[in-house]
């Protein structure tokens, strides 16, 4: 090889001793049993760190829970559990806290929700005091308001009614507002009024229909009904999304799949999409920036990926073989139905730069060396293949360059959940540090085979090469170059 040149001294592979180690500002021992734990930070100009011990669902023998508070961001933490009271005919049980939630209104406050015992717990003052309360119901899951921190919704999935539930007193009573529910929803500020709830409703003929209300179905002239003979239902911002399907009368084709969409609050109309394939499923990958980027499934278990036009009604093809999965349909033979009940797709928007977005390119079976990165850089309108790095962070040389068909590929999603001990972590990107993006990935190269559509043909087709180990790298994207990716290879 070439000799290095005056102004930059060849680059030597620094020896293990001089990697430095990661710095661990504190370590709090719990002593704690429990096989799973979900701990959340009380957010910004706060040091209280709220931690769930508790058993999995299929741990073996009677299920039990723990919670602990630190005042001190981490540094000490403190079992509160006694703070946990059942009272009345249960005042002998142990309390099994399954979840807690935290209100986005108030960060002071907290939910705390045990599904054993029908029990749920509030706090106003970051747990210095408890109050709990007995329930009519199952609290499988609750919805808190983001702008009202009275107001919270509760869903008893375990019900046959599947009843919707509504508090104005931050958990403490409860009045019934709907039975028969599939999903719901707070309407969103500024498009809805603060009291309003959508609901997807089941129907007595098998279909169901997606009602609003802004007085909690307490009357009929606040009551409207969006759309019915729906499928599924789904608020995003300023969108409203539902699927029909819809079979042509004497018709000996295959059923499909509508998708209606409502744009500001407008009626919901069916969309148009630019294939002469039948669509199976619908996936709302994303409804940012005044647009809608849609995975379409089709009957052969392809996925592709479309772009909308302003109010969601027009779509065209934009990425062909996005990664999807579904539990009733693509990947569902995988082993990815172990790690993952509902439905996702490959694709991260990065947050800070409008119009930038990963994806993961599947060119063949579902299997991890078919898979590739690709970024657009203006909402879809084209993609590309992802620019290696060139040197590792020990001063290597990453034999990988994209002229000769080997590109960056970066784990999301399925990655993460297919591969648990590798700890391949998704993409992390934020809207305070434009430009920045964490990734754990590895470079593929492959020369055999069709280059994908919609990609520059020199690319060929990918696949992987050996992990060198967890180090992080820094690389530059070829376009634009202010974007900078933090890549553990």
């Amino acid at each position: 090889g070439r000799a290095g040149s005056g102004a930059h001294p060849p680059r030597r592979r620094r020896g293990a001793a001089e990697t430095q180690l990661l710095k661990v500002y504190g370590k709090a021992n719990l002593n704690d049993s429990h096989n799973q734990m979900v701990v959340h930070w009380a957010g910004e100009k706060s040091d209280v760190i709220v931690a769930l011990a508790r058993d999995s669902a299929g741990a073996p023998g009677p299920k039990t829970s723990s919670v602990y508070l630190s005042y001190d961001y981490g540094t000490t933490f403190k079992l509160i559990s006694d703070r946990f009271q059942l009272s009345g005919d249960k005042a002998t049980n142990k309390q099994v806290i399954a979840q807690f939630y935290h209100s986005p209104a108030d960060n002071k406050r907290y939910l705390f929700a045990d599904t054993t015992n029908n029990y749920l717990w509030n706090t106003f003052d970051f747990c210095t005091t408890i109050q709990g309360f007995p329930l009519l119901f199952k609290p499988t899951d609750l919805l808190l308001h983001s702008k009202k921190p009275n107001l919270v919704l509760a869903y008893d999935s375990s019900h046959p009614n599947k009843p919707l539930w509504k508090s104005d007193d931050f958990g403490e009573t409860w009045i019934l507002i709907q039975e028969h529910v599939k999903s719901y929803f707070w309407g969103i500020d500024p498009y809805d009024p603060p009291t309003t709830v959508f609901v997807q409703r089941h129907e007595p003929l098998g279909s169901s229909s997606v009602l609003s209300s802004t007085d909690f179905f307490q009357s009929e002239q606040n009551r409207q009904l969006i759309l019915d003979r729906v499928d599924n239902f789904q608020l995003r911002e300023k969108y409203m999304f539902a699927t029909r399907t819809v079979s042509l009368l004497g018709s000996h084709e295959p059923a499909s799949v509508q998708l209606w969409v409502s744009y500001n609050r407008k009626p919901m109309r069916a969309a148009q999409f630019m294939t002469r394939h039948p669509i199976t499923e619908y996936y709302i990958a994303d409804a940012s920036e005044d647009q809608v980027f849609v995975c379409v499934n089709h009957n052969n278990n392809v996925t592709n990926l479309y772009i909308s036009d302003m109010e969601g009604l027009g779509f065209s093809l934009s990425l062909e073989n996005l990664l999807y999965y579904s539990p009733e349909g693509t990947g569902s033979n995988t082993l990815i139905r172990y790690f993952a009940n509902e439905p996702f797709a490959d694709i991260h928007r990065v947050e800070g730069l409008r119009g930038v977005f990963i994806a993961t390119l599947i060119n063949g079976s579902l299997s991890e060396e078919n898979m590739r990165s690709v970024i657009t850089f203006d909402k879809g309108g084209t993609w590309e293949l992802l620019q290696p790095p060139t040197a590792d962070s020990l001063g290597g040389t990453v034999a990988c360059e994209l002229s000769k068909g080997c590109s960056l590929h970066l784990a999301q999603r399925w990655s993460q959940l297919l591969n648990i001990q590798l700890r391949r972590m998704p993409i992390l990107s934020k809207e305070s540090a434009p430009g920045l993006i964490m990734a754990t990935g590895e470079s593929r190269d492959c020369q055999r085979g069709p280059a994908p559509p919609h990609i520059p043909p020199h690319t060929a087709l990918l696949c992987i090469k050996t992990i060198t180990g967890f180090r992080f790298s820094r690389v530059s994207f070829s376009t634009p170059s202010r974007i900078t990716a933090a890549v553990i290879l």
